[in-house]
């Protein structure tokens, strides 16, 4: 141990085998000196320790590898019996979780639980939804034809009195008579045909 450029010797660091039995049976012996030439080696010692400590490349141990994760191909049957009782059957919604998994080297369970799978599957199924309500033949942007019968019914009167129109407009009133039941006295009525 050094202390302000001096080494302590402890009677732990000292043994019987450091000295002859001559040494230790002489009561003559200068034991200061002894002790000062002592202190001295373990001095240099202290200082040689130092050097090759200094002079030695630091080891770092090494990480240790990681077991390489086989590569992600597909589900086996209980991660789609998971995904069943999840409520995840449609396949856009599985191909979220795929990527999740594929990606992330993660669980099922464990993907399941992340926000932001959980965020796209909410979206994916938003948007299901929206495509299923929204008609696939929908005239919304435009203005609907008028030469059809369905929307003369559902209007409540005629289409213009023109010769072209002349076929539709007998389709409408018997559309309309149909809708009605066959009574010619309606609430609402149809209006005049030839006129």
């Amino acid at each position: 141990m050094t202390t302000n450029d001096q080494t302590d010797i402890k009677d732990e660091d000292i043994k019987e085998d450091d000295f002859s039995e001559d040494e230790l049976a002489d009561e003559t012996v200068d034991w200061k000196a002894k002790a000062m030439e002592l202190k001295g080696i373990a001095k240099r010692r202290a200082t040689q320790l130092a050097k090759l400590k200094a002079k030695s490349p630091k080891v770092e141990p090494k990480p240790e590898p990681k077991p390489d994760k086989p590569e992600f191909t597909d589900f086996d049957d209980g991660q789609y019996a998971y995904l069943t009782a999840k409520q995840i059957e449609d396949d856009g919604e599985i191909a979220i979780v795929k990527e999740a998994v594929r990606e992330s080297g993660k669980s099922l369970r464990d993907v399941l639980k992340l926000k932001y799978v959980q965020e796209e599957l909410a979206e994916f199924r938003a948007e299901k939804v929206r495509k299923e309500a929204t008609p696939t033949n929908s005239n919304r942007g435009g203005s609907p034809a008028q030469d059809k019968v369905a929307f003369w019914v559902n209007k409540g009167g005629l289409p213009p009195n023109t010769p072209e129109n002349a076929d539709l407009r007998i389709a409408v009133v018997n559309a309309r008579l149909k809708k009605d039941g066959g009574n010619q006295f309606t609430d609402n009525p149809i209006g005049n045909v030839n006129g």
